[in-house]
């Protein structure tokens, strides 16, 4: 795959983009996920399901456009015993997966092209707050239909890719073994071993997206994750300090429908390196003033992600939650 196509993929993806923790972590984290914030250890037997609506904002771009039917991002977050690598030892690890599923098609010049089927589905495996949050392993499945810059045939001006992105750690966080098999445009294989020495705050880039929620977001946060584009260790940012707002929601809680305006924080999100892209706009949940009835568990209510090449940007929104107690 080049290197060019990965990186511009990795931008599309409404993935977590994030990081932090290792050996000798800095950054404070508490978990927010559930309704009692003190916890320090997995819930074990406990599973938080949360549902998004994916909806697509298009920018009027000629001569090449994009439109996408609404869509589904799922979550789940469970717990399970796992032997952790390099170690005899077993203990019980969270494990987060993710869905998206969502259509569209490409149109040049006015001329449709075929409707296509994108999907994302991602498993991480980390560590609870006492392990400080420590990836484990992650797998990342990527079917994704992507402009190509060329816009003098319909057929050239999109490209669909098929790959799988697999990353297994140590347990003292120092390397990682990073395996890549591309399926589609052309098959390809990459294996390679990075080395994590010194990488403080340091996450994988699976389980950000779920690690925001155990930050007090009250300052500008730098961490640290690994570059899909050629396995280096790249800096990530919540580049400037969350601005508090109301969001008005309607979601389902359990048998119970969420419809009011939630205290709230807003943020741009993303790659502090050199050609990073532009930043996702994320607004997750204030955490609860009595930190033993932490109500909306800090979940991620709405996510702005652009579409490649200024197309438009893909919006998600959160319509059903299952929460742990």
């Amino acid at each position: 795959m080049k290197k060019k196509s990965l990186a511009a993929l990795s931008l599309f993806l409404p993935l977590t983009i994030l990081c932090a923790c290792g050996s000798t972590p800095t950054q404070a984290f508490s978990a927010n996920w559930y309704r009692d914030t003190s916890i320090r250890d997995i819930m074990s037997g406990k599973t938080e399901k949360l549902a998004y609506e994916v909806t697509f904002e298009p920018k009027d771009t000629k001569p090449l456009s994009v439109s996408y039917e609404k869509g589904t991002y799922t979550t789940e977050l469970t717990a399970m015993a796992m032997q952790l690598p390099d170690s005899e030892k077993t203990e019980t690890v969270y494990r987060y997966a993710t869905r998206l599923d969502i259509k569209g098609k490409y149109s040049l010049n006015g001329q449709d092209g075929d409707v296509f089927t994108d999907s994302v589905e991602s498993t991480v495996y980390f560590r609870s707050l006492s392990g400080g949050l420590q990836p484990v392993s992650s797998t990342k499945h990527v079917i994704s239909t992507s402009p190509t810059g060329r816009t003098e045939k319909l057929e050239d001006a999109y490209v669909t890719y098929d790959y799988t992105y697999t990353v297994n750690y140590n347990e003292a966080l120092s390397k990682a073994e990073v395996k890549l098999d591309q399926i589609k445009p052309a098959e390809a294989k990459r294996e390679r071993k990075v080395s994590l020495s010194g990488a403080v705050n340091y996450f994988d880039n699976e389980q950000l997206e779920f690690i925001l929620r155990g930050l007090d977001m009250t300052s500008a946060v730098s961490l640290k994750t690994m570059n899909p584009l050629d396995s280096s260790i790249s800096p990530v940012a919540i580049k400037e300090t969350p601005k508090e707002s109301l969001e008005t929601m309607t979601f389902r809680v359990g048998d119970t429908t969420v419809n009011e305006s939630i205290p709230a924080y807003t943020f741009a999100f993303g790659y502090s390196s050199a050609n990073s892209g532009q930043n996702l706009t994320l607004v997750y949940a204030k955490r609860s003033a009595d930190k033993s009835n932490n109500r909306f568990r800090n979940v991620m209510l709405k996510r702005t992600v652009p579409v490649l090449q200024g197309l438009g940007n893909l919006i998600y929104t959160l319509t059903e939650a299952d929460f742990i107690d």
